[in-house]
């Protein structure tokens, strides 16, 4: 009987259930961190986020945005961590089985 510590019995199961694919999920999340990160760096060299470069009336609306962009790359930081640490916990808990 195949065990699921046959790799080619859990890469099956990756396969039938690729939302369980902990490494697709962490390759996807840096790709939208990274591209993120590069939004953020444009627009800051762009002067985007300059207040100086824009009327007062726009200050609080992209002062806003800047935040969300922010925050928005935390959340994905926080998730990849999460998904690190819960490989991390895999590992561990396979060689206890």
């Amino acid at each position: 009987m195949a065990s699921i510590h046959d790799p080619a019995v859990a890469q099956l199961f990756l396969s039938a259930w690729p939302r369980y694919d902990r490494q697709r999920h962490v390759k996807s999340l840096s790709t939208a961190r990274e591209l993120l990160a590069e939004k953020i760096e444009q627009r800051m060299e762009g002067s985007k986020f300059d207040p100086s470069h824009l009327p007062e009336r726009d200050w609080l609306p992209v002062a806003r945005r800047y935040m969300e962009l922010r925050q928005r790359l935390s959340d994905l930081d926080r998730h990849i961590e999460d998904l690190d640490l819960a490989g991390e916990f895999g590992k561990q808990w396979a060689t206890r089985l």
